[in-house]
């Protein structure tokens, strides 16, 4: 016997008075073809190929590609051929089935017509709807995350949306599209089947549909709409603890939803400014975002800096001068000390101001919290120490600075300063000592040359 490369399927009405298998194959009578071929052939070249069959009774004839009603596919691989008509009339037909082999480009029959059997009821009756289920699968931690119409899209990750068919027949056409593009499609004979599409990753809220098609060997049809809202992850902050070190603190943050890829950064709000805290990683670089991946939706980062300088802001919210509450070292920005200094007030306590260099009118005032003198020099003056019991009141225990026996300053063990003259001071920062310098002049003192030089520490403005 001859290979066999396809199969010619002859279809004639059946009437039903007629109570046996008789042939009705004439010239008058109506009879239609169906080619069943592989499914691996290559489609496009099937239809440059010709059709030797026998057309009428003992006569061998060419067969139109156009007369035939449906081209069906079968799974070469398999013992048994199977195929599903559905391009004919809901009718009883007598079926008869011959072999072809290809010959150069001609299929020619090469065995008898077998004997003529009724078509099965599956050609009449098959109306049922398929049954479908969306998946969405995230390739990051290579597992399904959601399925069925309540699909859950967060942004910055990536997905696969897949849609399994299924059909209680067989399949004939499947495909996934949007916004009228299609992104993949399928021509199938097989029970169950799959379309599929990636999606790459979104940045923000919004909304997309996507179309699935579905058709049957017998032509019934579905289609169905996938509706996507990509969201945001909410984060709760569900704990903070300050360190031992005053100036960081420690955070944790939750999410509502695992994501492939994101940055998470924690602000501040003082006077209804709000400021991103940073944090120290490796290598002492500096960063305010922590990163996180697939997996992960605890958020613990430490230490987050408080701020370790106290700001001083102008009118527009531009920082003009940064204060260390450690040491007192002040420092202006580069761009206002054409315009302001920082001078000094002591009548009551020693207070340090930034003032309009012209105007001398201060902008800001701290009150120092001093701690105690690392040292004096007053080269041009003498110092003595006043003992604790002496008739000087308050000042009794306190140093005293004079020249020709007229009380210049007094200073404490803690450093709190006075004097009854009026002196003028400037501010400097001694980095070797970390300690505050203070020079005073007494206003007589026209060309500079007898300065008093006072240097000292100050408490920490906060502690804990």
């Amino acid at each position: 016997m001859e290979d066999v490369d396809a199969y010619l399927i002859k279809l004639v009405e059946r009437v039903d008075h007629s109570y046996e298998k008789v042939d009705y194959t004439s010239a008058t009578a109506p009879v239609i073809y169906v080619l069943a071929v592989p499914d691996d052939i290559d489609q496009e070249a099937l239809y440059k190929k010709k059709l030797e069959i026998i057309k009428k009774i003992d006569v061998i004839e060419k067969l139109d590609w156009k007369e035939l009603v449906q081209v069906v596919y079968y799974d070469n691989y398999k013992p048994r051929a199977g195929v599903s008509i559905s391009n004919i009339e809901r009718k009883w037909y007598y079926a008869r089935i011959a072999t072809l082999n290809l010959k150069e480009d001609t299929y020619n029959i090469n065995s008898p017509w077998s004997n003529q059997v009724v078509a099965w009821r599956q050609m009449v009756w098959d109306q049922m709807a398929p049954i479908w289920n969306p998946v969405l699968y995230r390739p990051s931690i290579k597992a399904i995350v959601s399925e069925w119409d309540d699909l859950e899209w967060f942004v910055w990750t990536r997905y696969q949306l897949i849609v399994n068919w299924k059909d209680n027949v067989a399949l004939y056409y499947i495909n996934l599209s949007k916004d009228w593009v299609m992104l993949d499609e399928k021509f199938t004979s097989k029970v169950e089947d799959t379309v599929s599409t990636s999606i790459d990753i979104h940045t923000r809220e919004e909304k997309e549909v996507y179309n699935s098609v579905w058709i049957d060997q017998f032509g019934n049809k579905t289609e169905k709409v996938i509706s996507v809202n990509y969201s945001i992850p909410e984060i709760t902050i569900t704990d903070i603890s300050k360190n031992s070190d005053w100036s960081t603190v420690s955070i944790i943050a939750e999410l509502s939803q695992d994501i492939d890829q994101w940055n998470v950064s924690f602000q501040r709000r003082r006077w209804s400014v709000w400021k991103t805290m940073e944090t120290e990683e490796r290598h002492w670089l500096r960063s305010a975002d922590i990163h996180i991946g697939p997996k992960q939706t605890i958020v613990v980062w430490s230490p987050f800096t408080q701020g370790n300088e106290i700001a001083m802001y102008d009118k527009n919210w531009n920082v003009m001068a940064l204060m260390n509450p450690d040491t007192a070292e002040i420092k202006l920005q580069e761009w206002y000390k054409d315009n302001y200094e920082v001078n000094v007030n002591i009548e009551d306590s020693s207070i340090l101001q930034v003032c309009n260099k012209k105007t001398k009118v201060p902008v800001f005032s701290i009150a120092i919290p001093t701690e105690n003198c690392v040292k004096f020099e007053a080269e041009d003056y003498k110092i003595v120490d006043l003992p604790e019991n002496w008739k000087m009141g308050m000042y009794n225990g306190w140093k005293a600075i004079y020249k020709d026996w007229t009380n210049i300053l007094f200073a404490s063990k803690t450093c709190h300063l006075y004097s009854e003259l009026w002196l003028e001071w400037t501010y400097d920062y001694d980095r070797e000592l970390d300690a505050v310098v203070l020079t005073l002049y007494q206003s007589s003192d026209l060309l500079r040359r007898y300065p008093i030089k006072v240097w000292f520490k100050v408490k920490p403005f906060f502690e804990g």
